[in-house]
């Protein structure tokens, strides 16, 4: 097999400022990357694989990764990476979209019913997940038949 050169991934923070793309979708590429070298292989060293990251940071990345604590093993700096750059979770505004988000037209019932436990995995609604959901089926659903079928069920 021919063996061929693959560039690495254009570095996430180059220099001071805003990186050009989120953090997700930039180490999605450098997985890929990682992935078609064969960097990811479990015969490759942990410190060749941490060593090969923080090289693709650029060098305004690997200043910050620098300030923020040790972590001696790929996976913790990847984790370390991922808490500072990673997008903010917040439970209100994944809540906000959760209520927000109706049956679209032409959009199946179970389809919106998987995309309702989509975003409630991320509302932090713990044993009222379901209650949730059905709630926002009654609301926020298309079709009547369904609506007055719930809300004819029982409460337990």
């Amino acid at each position: 097999m021919a063996e061929f050169h693959l560039p690495p991934p254009t570095p996430f923070l180059a220099s001071p400022g805003e990186p050009a793309i989120s953090w997700l979708r930039w180490y999605s590429g450098f997985k890929n990357y990682m992935t078609a070298t064969n960097l990811d292989s479990d015969d490759v060293a942990d410190g060749r694989k941490r060593a090969v990251l923080l090289h693709c940071l650029g060098i305004e990345g690997q200043r910050i990764f620098q300030s923020l604590g040790d972590c001696p093993t790929y996976k913790d700096v990847v984790d370390k990476l991922e808490s500072h750059f990673g997008p903010r979770k917040s439970v209100i505004l994944e809540r906000h979209r959760f209520r927000q988000r109706g049956q679209r037209p032409g959009e199946s019932i179970s389809s919106y019913v998987a995309t309702l436990n989509e975003h409630a995995a991320k509302c932090n609604f713990g044993t009222l997940t379901d209650e949730m959901i059905r709630d926002q089926l009654i609301e926020k659903t298309h079709t009547p038949r369904i609506r007055e079928r719930l809300l004819m069920e029982p409460d337990t």
